[in-house]
């Protein structure tokens, strides 16, 4: 079944915008939050440990998003 054009442009919007925000997130936040020498010092992260923590950091963002609303 296909969706009026009207619905799907209104879907396409959302998912761009979240995506727009979950990037500048990222950038702003995440990014900052990993750099920084104090979470250096304390955990010592490898690349994979680091990566895991930005992965992890924009699930739960994401998640709120993109919770359908009932």
């Amino acid at each position: 079944m296909p969706l009026n054009p009207k619905v799907y442009q209104f879907l396409v919007s959302i998912f761009a915008s979240v995506g727009s925000i979950l990037y500048g997130y990222d950038l702003g936040v995440i990014a900052g939050a990993i750099a920084s020498p104090d979470f250096k010092s304390r955990f010592t992260p490898t690349t994979s440990e680091s990566g895991a923590v930005v992965s992890f950091s924009l699930a739960a963002p994401s998640s709120v998003l993109l919770w359908p609303a009932r």
